[in-house]
């Protein structure tokens, strides 16, 4: 996947690794919570659009 909704899937990565809270220099957590946590998150991140 190259783009969400015109967001480089980049992007949207560095972006949420910045706001998502870890311990100390850990970024396995926070890869996880990625993962499983897209569906919650990236609308409080992103917005929510009108379509895909």
């Amino acid at each position: 996947m190259l783009k969400i909704n015109n967001i480089p899937s980049d992007s949207i990565l560095n972006y949420s690794r910045r706001m998502i809270s870890a311990d100390g220099f850990v970024t396995t957590s926070k890869n996880l919570f990625i993962t499983t946590g897209v569906n919650y998150f990236y609308p409080s991140l992103f917005g929510r659009p009108d379509s895909f």
